[in-house]
């Protein structure tokens, strides 16, 4: 079903947004004209293109390393002054309770993906892009089927560009930085508390609050780019592979109708602010949480199709969040069907989150393609400069395209 015109519709597309557009990080302008360059695309092949808009806080999760960097070095200041004859035990806890809240704040951003301290930072517009296409049959469609991928690009990892594998090194640094920084201050509040002797802590922590703090906090400062002009990452990889894949389903499905489902709707959806801890799609099935769970929804995500062999996620969150079996099994077989190259893999830890994820949350049933080797061909250019429109690999593409179209086929 996918043929040579389609794949080269896809590449074209991807270059002429990484060309004209550019890097697209989350609520910037050029996020938003991706946007409108995708829903021009949309209409073209979509029964009802819609713009969805939404607000959302993305500083609060590309920038709360700055942010708990800055707590942590008041939290140092606090602990010193706990050393002094003056309420020790007073500082000591305003330390800890500090220590404590970039925990919270590790857990629940980076690791859980909660929007736990966007308050404290503005909000900004961004949308979502959403193409329905109807059965032909005109008859109210009892199932929705939804596949997704985002618009927006990330930020720079500073450390992936400039130190490659180093980059695992100084995300390790900052979560032990974290941990070890708590558990001092936690033995150091004990001690005063229950009149612990512990005089090798006093001796031992300030090694730490001199030499190891300083290099947690030169990181958080430096981990990812100042966002300038969308910042300096096209994302051609990481989305926009995704994207071309969504117009090439509706090119295909426009030139042949007979393969949706008579009681099927299918939604082809673009998502911003993915980057930005998956808010675009959180968005999403906020505003559509009724009619999903009513209409039994499936979303198929799909991320960064790079390498030819797909990979099918079982899980997302950092591996803490389970995809649906019998979705998982369905993109499976039309895999083995289509002969395209697939395996079915465990979400690995640190690996942030899909779009699938918010649907997860809310038991919507889902799964996710992905074909990128972790870390081999991740630190090549992922959340890099170099992820540019050259790096597209049309098998890859035809093959996610072709497992999407069977499990349409089949659904």
């Amino acid at each position: 079903m996918v043929e040579k015109e389609d794949l080269t519709y896809a590449y074209e597309f991807i270059k002429r947004i990484c060309v004209d557009i550019g890097p697209g990080s989350p609520c910037s302008s050029q996020e938003h004209a991706r946007a409108v360059a995708i829903k021009t695309e949309m209409d073209k092949v979509a029964d009802e293109t819609k713009a969805e808009s939404f607000t959302c806080a993305p500083d609060a999760f590309l920038k709360w390393f700055p942010f708990a960097s800055t707590l942590s070095v008041v939290a140092a200041l606090f602990y010193y002054l706990g050393l002094l004859p003056n309420y020790p035990v007073v500082c000591t806890t305003i330390a800890l309770g500090i220590a404590i809240f970039i925990v919270l704040i590790l857990v629940m951003e980076f690791f859980l993906f909660r929007e736990f301290i966007d308050g404290l930072y503005p909000r900004k517009p961004s949308e979502n892009i959403v193409g329905i296409l109807r059965p032909t049959s005109r008859r109210k469609p009892r199932r929705i089927l939804i596949f997704g991928g985002h618009h927006d690009s990330a930020l720079q990892f500073n450390y992936l560009r400039y130190f490659k594998h180093g980059y695992y090194v100084a995300e390790g640094i900052l979560i032990f930085g974290v941990v070890i920084f708590t558990a001092g201050l936690l033995l150091r509040w004990l001690g005063l508390v229950f009149s612990l002797s512990w005089v090798w802590l006093v001796g031992i922590f300030p090694w730490y609050l001199w030499i190891f703090l300083p290099v947690c906090v030169f990181i958080g400062f430096t981990f990812t780019e100042r966002e300038k002009n969308g910042g300096s990452v096209p994302g051609a990889i990481d989305n926009l592979s995704a994207v071309s894949i969504l117009l090439m389903l509706g090119r295909i499905l426009k030139r042949h109708p007979e393969l949706q489902p008579d009681d099927t709707e299918i939604r082809l959806v673009t998502f911003g602010c993915e980057e930005a801890g998956t808010r675009g799609s959180r968005a999403y099935v906020r505003a559509h949480e009724a009619e999903l769970r009513a209409a039994d929804a499936v979303l198929v995500n799909i991320e960064s199709i790079y390498d030819p062999e797909i990979e099918i996620f079982t899980g997302d969150r950092n591996g803490t969040l389970r995809n649906s079996p019998d979705v998982v099994r369905g993109l499976a077989q039309a895999a083995r069907t289509v002969q395209a190259p697939s395996r079915i893999s465990h979400f690995p830890f640190a690996g942030g989150g899909t779009d699938a994820l918010p649907f997860r949350e809310k038991g919507i049933r889902a799964a996710c393609l992905f074909s990128m080797k972790i870390p081999s061909q991740m630190v090549q250019f992922y959340h890099q400069p170099s992820d540019t429109y050259d790096k597209v690999n049309r098998t890859a593409l035809c093959n996610a395209a072709q497992i999407a179209l069977e499990f349409i086929r089949t659904f």
